[in-house]
This record gives structure tokens, C-alpha cells and sequence, in this order.
């Protein structure tokens, strides 16, 4: 897979009621919902956490166009 440029995907109504009606968008809604309930009652002040970050995909550098 190589980078593409982000574009527009979603361009008529039908298209965005298809995405809206895909397993796709219930698991990016169910994926924000949790990430939502897991903050519920955290203020941004509070002291936390962190741990080392391990990628899951190996880095590759990404040209840019300016």
C-alpha cells in the first residue's frame, strides 16, 4: 500500500447514507462511544499514566508535497 493523498470520498447523499448504514462507521461510532465512557468523570488536570508505545506497523517515511 502506498500513500495517497487524502480526497473526498463520500460526494452524494446516497454515498454518505451507504457509509452511515456500514459495519464500518458502527465501528468507528462504537470505537469514539468507548473512548467517550472511559474519560466520563476525568478532568484534564488529573495526573496520568503512560506506557511505552510498541507500533503494531513498522514506520515508513512519508514523502510530502509542499
Amino acid at each position: 500500500m502506498t500513500f495517497q493523498v487524502p480526497r473526498k470520498a463520500i460526494l452524494s447523499k446516497e454515498q454518505l447514507q451507504y457509509f452511515q448504514e456500514s459495519q464500518t462507521h458502527k465501528d468507528i461510532v462504537t470505537y469514539i462511544e468507548i473512548l467517550n465512557e472511559s474519560v466520563v468523570g476525568s478532568k484534564l488536570t488529573d495526573e496520568c499514566s503512560s506506557s511505552k508505545v510498541h507500533p503494531i506497523i513498522p514506520c515508513q517515511k512519508i514523502e510530502t508535497y509542499e
